[in-house]
């Protein structure tokens, strides 16, 4: 690294792009320590231009593909209050708004990633039509695990505004 030249390595993952090597030394480099807009404009030949903007300030002025964007109009999300049975089920079973969002995808496995990065497969379960309803089957229990969720904790499910993409970040926020 010198005064203009940083090399990152991306760890090429598709499902979750990210910087694996070299990324804190470019903040702590240029003294980020908030979070910024940050733009890359590939080159060529493994380059890219980045521009660092404004500081934000809300979720709301994050861009959608970031996972913990709320940006109005271009992100859907739902939060979910775990009880002491759905933080140690096998399945979760979603509330009309939200299963009617997954039922329309009509996707028979997500990837749901936490804010670590570890994502996990799991199964959507649609019934119907007397009865309607939408559960995230196998994966959902390993899910909850990893991420250490438990009774009382509330979690939100982010879609990035498209029905095509089967991931969904997943984070636990505080409550209202």
């Amino acid at each position: 690294m010198n005064e203009m030249q940083h090399y990152l390595t991306l760890n090429k993952d598709h499902v979750v792009p990210h910087f694996s090597i070299g990324w804190s030394d470019l903040l702590n480099h240029y003294n980020i320590v908030q979070v910024k807009e940050i733009w890359f404009l590939y080159c060529g030949g493994g380059s890219f231009f980045i521009s660092i903007g404004n500081v934000l300030n809300s979720t709301d002025e994050y861009p959608a593909f970031i996972r913990s964007s709320t940006k109005p109009n271009e992100t859907t999300y739902f939060d979910v209050v775990l009880s002491e049975y759905t933080a140690i089920s096998s399945q979760l079973t979603l509330h009309k708004d939200f299963g009617d969002y997954l039922r329309a995808t009509d996707l028979k496995f997500v990837m749901l990633c936490n804010e670590t990065i570890k994502c996990v497969q799991s199964s959507v379960l649609c019934r119907g039509p007397r009865k309607p309803s939408v559960k995230l089957g196998r994966g959902w229990k390993e899910f909850c695990k990893i991420s250490g969720y438990k009774n009382g904790d509330t979690i939100r499910f982010k879609f990035d505004g498209t029905l095509s993409s089967n991931l969904i970040h997943v984070r636990q926020i505080d409550p209202y």
